[in-house]
């Protein structure tokens, strides 16, 4: 019986690691997805450089010369999804008022909700990116800047 109760308590503790590792890359993989599509600046810009530095075996030097040219490409496309803002608004409008015809009151006032949040947190990031501040946009959390 001494045999089967250390199996037990092994296999108890194993399988109580791996609930806990997939808890912790859970909430890391959420949380990165999540500071990618609020267009975290430092978090796509950082994740581009290590993709290039591994993919064409980059040289420091060679790294610190591509960085501004990074920088320089991102403040672009974040330019561009400011002028585009308007467009995406009207379709996402559209694509929500659609939705609300399959939905019971309660989950169109949390839809409602949650597409004033998202447009609070893009309107935070605009901001960021046309007022030229360094650092990294509004976090998807908080809505306040993670470095100042």
């Amino acid at each position: 019986m001494s045999r089967f109760k250390a199996g037990l308590i092994i296999a108890a503790v194993f399988l109580c690691g791996m609930v806990a590792g997939a808890f912790v890359t859970r909430q890391v993989f959420w949380y990165s997805l999540g500071k990618i599509l609020a267009g975290d600046k430092g978090m796509n810009e950082s994740l581009v450089l290590h993709k290039l530095s591994v993919d064409l075996d980059l040289s420091r030097e060679q790294r610190e010369k591509i960085r501004p040219v990074v920088d320089e490409t991102f403040r672009n496309i974040y330019l561009l999804r400011i002028q585009q803002r308007p467009e995406l608004d009207a379709v996402l409008s559209d694509g929500i008022r659609k939705a609300k015809r399959f939905l019971d009151a309660e989950q169109a006032r949390k839809l409602d909700e949650l597409f004033l949040k998202s447009q609070k947190l893009r309107s935070a990031s605009d901001k960021w990116v046309t007022d030229g501040k360094g650092g990294q946009p509004p976090s998807p959390v908080s809505g306040e800047s993670e470095i100042k």
